[in-house]
């Protein structure tokens, strides 16, 4: 069944919603940061929703923890990155787990680790962060966090989603 665009922009609010809940709420202090599970909810957004709509759960769900949490400085990042993780992923099949989407998740660490290790350096050579030993060495030590937080949330993505395979959540919401 194919849903009204009504229905989605419903769904995706409400997965955008889940992402900042997932962020400030499922969340563990790791190194200089936080580990959370945001990009779980935003994975999910990827294999349940057409791009476009996961993207939009991806930037708004992820800026919007930024922007209401400490962490400000890095929303214009989260909300370019969080959008692009989504992109590789594919809604079209009618399970989640797929041989494309787990395939994806390499990309989906990439895109992570990449962008905001760049974003950190582009701060840090602006004078925006301090980094005593170099902007190098900053986005080294973080580089640590940004693996275990995509590894870590690429492995409750897979194990959420296949137990919603299981119980047919896509069909169940008319997906």
């Amino acid at each position: 069944m194919k849903r009204k665009p009504v229905y989605l922009i419903a769904l995706t609010a409400v997965l955008a919603a889940l992402t900042t809940v997932a962020i400030f709420y499922l969340r563990v202090p790791f190194a200089n940061g936080w580990l959370h599970a945001g990009d779980v909810v935003i994975l999910l957004a990827a294999v349940l929703l057409p791009t476009p709509y996961a993207m939009v759960v991806g930037a708004l769900g992820g800026s919007m923890a930024n922007i209401l949490g400490t962490a400000f400085i890095w929303a214009p990042a989260t909300a370019i990155i969080k959008a692009l993780i989504t992109v590789p992923f594919s809604a079209k099949q009618e399970k989640l787990i797929t041989k494309r989407n787990l395939v994806m998740i390499a990309p989906y660490a990439a895109i992570t680790i990449v962008g905001y290790g760049l974003y950190q350096w582009m701060l840090i050579s602006m004078g925006a962060l301090p980094a005593p030993d170099g902007a190098w060495a900053a986005v080294s030590f973080n580089l640590f966090g940004d693996v275990i937080q995509v590894l870590g949330n690429a492995t409750l993505f897979v194990a959420l989603a296949a137990v919603l395979d299981k119980t047919k959540f896509k069909q169940r919401i008319g997906l």
